[in-house]
């Protein structure tokens, strides 16, 4: 089926008002993002808060540490790296950090996604590549 010039400039119109709005919402995201970052050390791209026990004297102690993939973190002596980093005891200020930086890191990795996401549907919108029901 041809469409006529009018459609053709209304669906062209459309186009461009739809790629302004992608553009616009991936800046605030990016901005989002930024503003994220400023609100304190981030913890390190794949890392984690792990719950751990020790037994002492008959007793159970919960302990936390950041753990990453790879040795991310440096030793005391500070000559090589370990993928850990021990927080003590719930509550201790270690821990409070540790708890800061992987929730900051979790966001920014949302955030991250959606910017992806939105980016691929403006490419979907500039290219004419969306999927449109019949």
């Amino acid at each position: 089926m041809l469409c006529n010039n009018q459609n053709n400039l209304k669906t062209s119109g459309e186009k461009k008002e739809r790629e302004v709005r992608l553009v616009s919402l991936i800046k605030k995201l990016k901005s989002l993002k930024k503003s994220v970052s400023k609100r304190g050390e981030v913890a390190p791209d794949g890392c984690n808060l792990i719950k751990y026990k020790i037994s002492q004297n008959k007793k159970l102690y919960n302990y936390y540490k950041l753990q990453g993939y790879e040795p991310i973190f440096e030793t005391l002596d500070g000559k090589k790296k370990t993928r850990y980093r021990y927080l003590g005891r719930a509550g201790s200020e270690a821990y409070i950090e540790g708890v800061m930086q992987v929730t900051l890191r979790r966001i920014i990795d949302e955030i991250d996604e959606m910017i992806n996401s939105v980016e691929d549907s403006l490419l979907e919108v500039s290219f004419d590549t969306e999927i449109t029901p019949d």
